[in-house]
This record gives structure tokens, sequence and C-alpha cells, in this order.
């Protein structure tokens, strides 16, 4: 499976990558990293798969009715099984519950090897999750927000950075849920992690912020 892409980063399975929110944003962050050889996740959600979510994420009709990290966590599984059966070096730990300060990591944390995926809606536990896995010692908190046709992600070395650029709930997006997202915007976001985490564990150039515009095909970054 990383045969494919070895000569641009072959690095993928030396870090720890920490799916908060195992919906469309982190199912499809997750399936991306693991196609480029991430091998070590830990999965924080305590929802269930439902058909409200197919059109979004990337869980299918079996999964329906079955936790999300369960059903998640089987996918990645699948992809791994297909490339080395036998020997293969991998671990997915699944919690249902988020991390606090006070809560064990379910898997070791590696100074500088370790990323956070930020991608459900709550702005305040946002917060407080990105200040757990800084203080936790975490490298990176990346933060993706998606609207209907507009993605925005954040990569954070610092709280401080992360404070600049975080909002409270009430300065959300208004939107009704039913224009809150599209299954381009949800591929995309989780595309352009991979591509983030690509860049950092390669030493290469990456854009601290980006915010891409579907509909006019805009790009800002910073």
């Amino acid at each position: 499976m990383a045969s494919r892409y070895s000569g641009l980063c072959s690095d993928f399975n030396k870090y720890n990558y920490h799916i908060f929110g195992c919906g469309a944003i982190g199912s499809s962050a997750a399936i991306a990293i693991a196609k480029m050889n991430g091998r070590h996740f830990a999965l924080y959600d305590s929802d269930i798969v439902g058909e409200e979510n197919l059109g979004l994420s990337m869980y299918d009709g079996r999964h329906v009715g079955n936790k999300k990290v369960d059903s998640l966590g089987d996918m990645i599984t699948d992809l791994y099984l297909i490339d080395t059966p036998l020997d293969i070096d991998y671990n997915i730990e699944k919690v249902h519950r988020w991390v606090t300060l006070s809560t064990p990591l379910p898997i070791p944390s590696k100074k500088n090897k370790d990323f956070a995926i930020l991608g459900f809606d709550n702005m305040l536990s946002r917060l407080q999750i990105a200040e757990s896995c800084f203080d936790h010692g975490f490298e990176y908190v990346i933060d993706a927000r998606m609207g209907a046709e507009q993605l925005q992600i954040y990569t954070c070395k610092t709280i401080e950075e992360y404070k600049e650029k975080w909002y409270p709930d009430n300065e959300a997006s208004t939107d009704p849920c039913t224009s809150k997202g599209t299954s381009y915007c949800s591929m995309l976001a989780g595309s352009m992690i991979a591509s983030q985490i690509r860049k950092i564990i390669s030493s290469q150039p990456f854009h601290k912020e980006f915010v891409f515009h579907i509909p006019s095909l805009t790009i800002d970054v910073n």
C-alpha cells in the first residue's frame, strides 16, 4: 500500500494520530492517514453511526447503529490486513470519551511524535482538548472546521497559536445542520490534513492557516 508514494514520504508510521471526533472530518482524515501508512491511532467519539452520517463521512450502511470508533477502527484495520497481515506493527485504541488533563492517554505520547486532529462542532470542547494535548506534549494540533462549501484548517504548535484562531460557540456558523456539510468538503478536509502532516514530517514548508472556498475555487493561506 505504501509503495506508491514512498518517494514522497515514508514516515507516517512513526507518529501517533489522535482523532477527536470520528464523523465527517475525523473519519476522512483517519482513512487518508492510514492510506499513507499511518499505523498508530487513538479514536475518540462517544456517538454511533446514523443514517444521517452516511452522506458526509466514510461509513456505509453496514456501520449504521454501531459505534463510530469501532467502525472506523475496523476500516483502518482492513487496510493493514490487505498490506501485511501477519507482522505489521500497528495499534488502534478506541475511546468512547474525551481526554482530559488528568486522563492517561490511550497510546503513550512520544515527544514531537503526536498529532491531534480536531473534527467536531463544539468550540469550547475544541479549546479544552487543544489545551490538554499541548499539556500532554503533542507536537501539533490540526483543527479543521467545515461548512457546506468552505473548509478551514489551522495547524498550531502552541496553545497561544491555537487561541489566536479560536472563537466561542456563539460566534460560530448558525447555518442549519442541512447546510453545514458536503461529501466533497469532508473528503477534501481529510486529504488536506494528510497533506499537512506529510509536509511537517518531511520538514517541508506548510501553511498554518488554510481557507478554501469551494464555489469560487479560491484559497487564502497564511
